[in-house]
């Protein structure tokens, strides 16, 4: 058996034994947001629907739920995911906020709120304009199930010019399957129908068909090439009895013949 024989058959038995285990990817786009501050969406390796929900991290009083938080740049940060805030004439209506020596720059606003994929995390980016200069401020949403209400650890200036970075470490960044976020109950919508599913079992069955055929013609029959193929005659075949039936129908509706047979055609 030559090398690429060898490849083929086990590419082959790989794609009809695999099991796809979920990534837990976000490929960057939202399915649905029921707030500028969650997002449902369909995890890459499962096809689950989740849902990340920052609501409960929010203040709703115009305040910031995180309030001057030391950077690794040594700035003061505040962060309120979900809710506009105030503290000073250069940070009116945001969710993000820089102090530095006494200057208030704001940092994104809940309106330019986006969800993103960064490449190693989930995340959310926004942008605002602060003494007349554009500023983006990316929050890495951090999963850790072991801390809970989430701690904002801000990272501060990037390496991208006016770009702002802050780490939320939490529970809260975790995705939940969708139907049980936020503590409530939300009605879960099965999109697989009856047909969906019998589709899926034909497929596998097709497949397990084809590899287990292709194995015992070539292992126990000593097949190779075309004749590895399971009942390779009957799908040779199989075109032109196809045909010879269609032309002996056609001929019955037709009644070209008084008497057409099967044999005649």
């Amino acid at each position: 058996m030559s090398a690429g024989q060898r490849h083929f058959l086990l590419g082959c038995a790989l794609l009809a034994c695999v099991v796809r285990f979920g990534s837990g990817q976000f490929s960057g786009s939202c399915d649905s947001q029921p707030s500028l501050c969650s997002c449902v969406y369909t995890d890459i390796g499962t096809q689950q629907k989740m849902i990340v929900d920052l609501e409960s991290l929010s203040n709703t009083d115009g305040s910031f739920r995180y309030s001057e938080v030391r950077g690794e740049d040594q700035f003061l940060y505040f962060y309120n995911p979900c809710q506009p805030a105030t503290i000073s004439a250069g940070c009116t209506d945001v969710i993000g906020c820089q102090l530095w020596e006494g200057i208030f720059s704001g940092l994104g606003t809940l309106q330019t709120s986006r969800f993103i994929n960064t490449g190693t995390s989930m995340g959310i980016q926004s942008q605002a304009t602060s003494e007349g200069i554009p500023r983006i401020l990316r929050v890495n949403l951090l999963c850790r199930e072991d801390i809970s209400p989430a701690v904002l650890a801000p990272v501060g200036d990037s390496a991208v010019q006016y770009t702002y970075v802050y780490n939320l470490n939490g529970k809260e960044a975790c995705p939940q399957p969708y139907g049980t976020s936020g503590g409530g109950t939300i009605e879960l919508t099965v999109d697989v129908t009856p047909g969906t599913w019998m589709c899926i079992v034909a497929l596998t069955l097709i497949v397990c068909y084809m590899v287990g055929g292709i194995l015992i013609q070539h292992f126990r029959f000593q097949k190779t090439g075309k004749e590895m193929l399971p009942n390779y005659t009957f799908w040779v075949a199989f075109p032109g009895l196809v045909k010879e039936g269609a032309m002996f129908l056609v001929s019955k509706v037709r009644r070209e013949d008084s008497s057409p047979t099967y044999e005649k055609l």
